[in-house]
């Protein structure tokens, strides 16, 4: 059986709905072990390599949020819903030393046939009696790298100056403290694991002999407003270029990023 290669987003993972964690039910869930295999309705299905436009998808066929964590040898070790801690011990034991995918629905495409939601695209399902030799299934490829995500081109971080600006592609976005709506929410782009104490004034990230400090009389303290953010999804927005802003959920509420080093 042919197997075709594709890069897959290094999350340091914390969902969009804030996973719970439990890696099976009734209705869908992943074979032990197995990211590229996977069960709907009884019936067994594989993931093909095959990328799918979403113009040819029809409609929602069933809601599924996930996240899947694989170690470095692309053994699927965990599959989580919804436990943020779980999400962050996960990031310290594993070292860097894993992939995550999020897993965003099944859809019912124009032809009938079923495709699956990871990350930012859609692959193919086909029904395990139905596969052919020829068929290419999924292959992740970690990167060897201890960064947060495999793809610069995608990589979305936190500024080590200053913890309200996110760094993606070289470009410094700030989040603002504008809360936005779901409904202009549009397309996934990243998962963010992350969590800072940092100086509101400042965007400065308090050192771990700060935030243990005890300031007795709170002269110290006093004028110094103190911000503790999670750092979930990132989403672009309806009809806005990503160059220009996009959405990043702060303490699952959505906030405004907006570019500061694009030309006005």
């Amino acid at each position: 059986m042919k197997k075709k290669s594709i890069f897959v987003l290094t999350l340091f993972a914390l969902s969009a709905l804030l996973f719970a964690e439990g890696s099976k039910n009734k209705d869908f869930y992943f074979d032990k072990d197995s990211y590229d295999t996977l069960t709907y309705k009884n019936i067994k299905y594989y993931i093909l390599a095959t990328q799918v436009d979403r113009r040819n998808i029809r409609k929602l066929e069933y809601k599924v949020n996930l996240l899947l964590i694989i170690d470095g040898n692309g053994a699927l070790i965990k599959v989580i819903r919804n436990k943020l801690n779980e999400i962050i011990k996960l990031k310290k034991n594993l070292n860097g030393n894993y992939t995550s995918i999020a897993v965003n629905n099944l859809y019912r495409m124009k032809n009938n046939s079923l495709c699956i939601g990871l990350n930012d695209s859609y692959f193919q399902l086909v029904k395990s009696v139905a596969l052919k030799k020829s068929d290419a299934l999924l292959v992740l490829k970690p990167k060897a790298s201890n960064k947060d995500s495999y793809n610069d081109d995608k990589d979305f971080y936190i500024s080590k100056d200053d913890c309200s600006i996110i760094v993606h592609k070289n470009n410094r976005y700030k989040i603002l403290d504008r809360i936005i709506s779901d409904s202009k929410v549009d397309d996934y782009l990243f998962v963010m694991a992350e969590h800072r104490l940092f100086d509101k004034t400042t965007g400065r990230e308090l050192g771990k002999k700060e935030r243990s400090r005890i300031d007795f009389n709170g002269k110290k303290t006093k004028n110094q407003k103190r911000l503790s953010w999670i750092y979930e999804e990132v989403y672009s927005l309806k009809n806005i270029s990503i160059q220009k802003a996009f959405a990043i959920r702060i303490n699952n509420k959505w906030r405004l990023a907006e570019n500061i080093d694009i030309k006005k």
